[in-house]
């Protein structure tokens, strides 16, 4: 399967999710997001066809529902790649000490 086949399969699961699609020239940005409880997929159309799959990729990554949709193994591998790409590092809490305080009792 081709990019561009991934990407118009992506962009059909996205729009089964609720996502309203908009594509036009967007100077190198594009992304997911919410405006008044509506799921908007912005798309630049001055990027290429991977960037554009990136992009439906990621909020993909991020969409709870995904497990309601058929997909074929290629785009479950894709969304899943951008899961893993997406998700937040685990960093240890680093906390300062107290200078001055008495320890508080448990």
């Amino acid at each position: 399967m081709h990019t561009v086949e991934l990407l118009d399969e992506a962009i059909r699961l996205a729009q089964g999710l609720g996502y309203r699609l908009r594509q036009e020239s967007l100077g190198g940005v594009g992304g997911a997001c919410e405006i008044r409880g509506q799921k908007w997929l912005f798309l630049d159309l001055d990027a290429g066809p991977q960037e554009q799959l990136d992009c439906v990729l990621a909020a993909l990554a991020r969409e709870p529902s995904l497990g309601a949709g058929k997909v074929s193994s290629r785009l479950a591998r894709a969304i899943s790649c951008a899961a893993s790409r997406s998700a937040p590092v685990a960093r240890p809490m680093v906390v300062p000490p107290q200078t001055g305080a008495a320890p508080h009792p448990i």
